[in-house]
């Protein structure tokens, strides 16, 4: 089968070091491996995190399948196509253009929330997770865990203030714990390997934001051994497989500081389960959109 990914558009999409674009290279990655032919399709590719499949700038003629990246991209999309909507994406448009592209075009989501978002809104749409590298995030450095006070890892993002880095900041500081910043000062633009490091330096991952698709931070967080503490916003991105029984999760900035200061490790494994069994690997999971786009 021939797949095309769309990244066209010149400002909302394009491949650049972000958590978006690595979703997209992976995914290519594990269709190639499984035997398909994958194009991804856009005017600039930027991505230096890994290795990336050969790009093109003309969207080809005679593919099978064709997947808009973001909701911009659904403007260069043939018919028959497909968004996979992985955010929002309240940075880009307005709710009312999202919800009027979306009733438009065929529509696939990364995360449970933004499929029961669309569904309250009548948009019909089916989930499709990217999947997890499981044999990579992996805790290499056992001796880190469970430090008295914990390190704690959070993520830093100098626009998007949805990331809640602020209050990230105000919660570690009600506690002693030592923070680890990624995307800040030496932690920016890390490769995966890394990125392993420094989530097998920390014993707490600790995460404030506020809107997001699937948020692959915190589950590559806990593969490599963090407990996940974080907040009961719906859009945080991690309710498909951040709960009471696998995290610990707050609604005020001092309930978070206790979780800090009484964390409970015993949740770590019971994530890690739901991450291997639930959300499953980057080939699980294509094999899945496979099946999707073979039975259209």
């Amino acid at each position: 089968m021939r797949i095309t990914f769309i990244a066209k558009h010149p400002y909302w999409s394009q491949l650049t070091n972000n958590g978006g674009t690595r979703t997209i290279v992976k995914s290519a990655e594990a269709l190639i491996k499984l035997g398909h032919t994958v194009d991804i399709v856009c005017k600039s590719n930027r991505y230096t995190w890994g290795p990336c499949p050969q790009t093109t700038k003309k969207i080809p003629s005679n593919s099978d399948a064709y997947i808009a990246v973001t909701p911009s991209d659904v403007i260069y999309l043939p018919k028959p196509g497909y968004l996979w909507l992985r955010g929002l994406h309240s940075w880009s448009m307005s709710e009312k253009k999202l919800l009027d592209i979306c009733k438009k075009t065929n529509v696939i989501t990364n995360a449970t929330h933004l499929t029961n978002w669309l569904a309250k809104r009548g948009v019909h749409s089916r989930v499709f997770y990217s999947g997890l590298d499981l044999d990579f995030w992996t805790n290499f450095s056992a001796g880190f865990k469970n430090a008295d006070p914990p390190v704690v890892g959070c993520l830093y993002h100098k626009f998007h203030k949805s990331k809640g880095y602020k209050q990230a900041k105000k919660i570690i500081k009600k506690t002693d714990s030592t923070r680890i910043v990624l995307n800040k000062g030496k932690y920016t633009n890390l490769c995966m390997e890394q990125m392993n490091d420094v989530y097998c330096g920390c014993d707490i991952w600790l995460s404030t934001t506020t809107n997001e698709g699937f948020h692959n931070i915190p589950a590559e967080a806990a593969l490599c051994g963090c407990l996940v503490v974080c907040n009961r916003h719906p859009n945080n991105g991690m309710d498909d497989y951040a709960t009471e029984d696998t995290a610990m999760r707050f609604d005020t900035t001092e309930e978070a500081a206790q979780c800090l200061r009484h964390p409970d490790y015993s949740k770590v494994k019971k994530m890690q389960e739901v991450l291997i069994n639930k959300i499953g690997s980057r080939e699980q999971n294509m094999k899945k959109l496979v099946d999707l786009l073979y039975g259209e």
